[in-house]
Formats: structure tokens, sequence, C-alpha cells
């Protein structure tokens, strides 16, 4: 049964990714990134993530994120549009595999208007084994640009991966960035100390081109 259930949902992510590409060529764009959390009377544990875009194509892959020792693989596409306000729309179906087993439905959501941004990820996690388990996982994000590569904000979380006495984690976001370079912190919980979480995320952005690697800094470079 859940052979089958796994089967269907390759298919239809594999499908979703061929209609996606097919919609509009371009270059590869690649964000990996990586969190390392330390909860409350827990060991602190990494959530390393892959995305890849081309053209209106979304792929991403995750481990750590949906539960512990657990991986997901997602599809989607891209919409842009707005003019004063700049938005971003993904929507994406994925396959979890681990401690917890299920497919995922989910949504990211970005805007920008005049050095504010408001991001969300959110996403449903079906259980195959069982229903009641569930799970609604959301992140969510404002901040504001105050000056060149720095954004200070309110950052919350809804998660699986560990516990507190909250059921959403929130706190300030201090984010720091240069080029397609950055170093994000966030502080949860920090008027409850039985339940602080400390949090630190970085990523960087690569573009492939034709034969061609496009490293962070801008500067081009043929590869073999």
């Amino acid at each position: 049964m859940r052979l089958r259930l796994v089967q269907r949902l390759a298919f239809v992510l594999v499908f979703l990714a061929a209609v996606t590409a097919r919609a509009r060529a371009g270059e590869w764009s690649f964000a990996p990134s990586i969190t390392y959390y330390d909860p409350p009377g827990a060991d602190a544990f990494l959530n390393p993530i892959v995305e890849a875009d081309r053209g209106v194509l979304h792929l991403e892959a995750r481990y750590n994120y949906e539960d512990l020792e657990t991986g997901a693989l997602f599809a989607g596409r891209t919409y842009e549009f707005g003019k004063d306000i700049s938005w971003t729309v993904v929507p994406m179906l994925g396959i979890v595999l681990g401690n917890t087993d299920g497919f995922a439905p989910g949504l990211k959501l970005n805007a920008d208007w005049r050095g504010f941004t408001f991001l969300t990820e959110s996403e449903v996690v079906v259980d195959f084994e069982d229903a009641g388990s569930s799970f609604v996982y959301s992140w969510l994000e404002g901040s504001y640009g105050v000056m060149q590569g720095l954004r200070l904000g309110l950052a919350a979380q809804r998660t699986k991966t560990y516990e507190t006495g909250l059921e959403l984690q929130r706190g300030p976001l201090v984010e720091v960035s240069l080029d397609r370079k950055w170093l994000a912190f966030y502080w949860f919980n920090l008027d409850r100390p039985d339940d602080e979480t400390f949090v630190v995320a970085s990523g960087f952005e690569l573009r492939l081109r034709d034969a061609r690697f496009v490293s962070p800094s801008g500067n081009v470079k043929v590869s073999s």
C-alpha cells in the first residue's frame, strides 16, 4: 500500500517537473543553505536545504525539516507578478520519508514593498500510516532593510522537529548579506527562558548558464 502511494507521488513529481521545465527554459539557479537549531532540553541539529530553479520550475530537497531524520523532495511552479508590491508564489507538492512518511502539498510566498519583506513557507504533511498524525508546518518572516546588507525583523515557526511549551515559536531576526551570500540569526521565545531556542542559518546562490558557472561573486568560469 505504502509502496504504491510512493510510486504514484513520484510519478506526479516527475510529471510536474517535466511540464514546468517545458514551460520556459533558462539558466539554472541553485541555493544551498544550512540551519543550526539549539532547542531547549534536546540535542542540537542541522537542517540542510538545496533549492534549484530554472525558469518557472522549482525543485527542493530537505532534511530534518518536516521531522528529525526525515528527508523530503518537492517540485513546484513559480509565479511572479506585481509592480508596487512584488509577489512571488510557489505552489509545491512533495514526498516525505523517514521518521515521518507522507506527502506534502505546500506553498511558498514572498512579498516585497519599499524595503519591507514578508515571506511564508507552509505545508501540510499528510501521514501515510496515521492521518491523525498529519501536521501543519509553517515558517513566517517579516523584515525591513535598515541599510544595504542588513535586515531586522520578526520570525515565527510551527514545527515538529523540536518541542517547547509554545505551539508557535517566535522572536527577532537579524540577517546580513553580501552579494549572493547571507547569514541570519533567530532568537525564539527569548521572553521564556525555559523555551529559548537559538537558530543560525546561512546560504548562498549559484547560477549555471549553458556550460558556464556563475560564482557568488558574479564571475563566470567555463566548466570542464
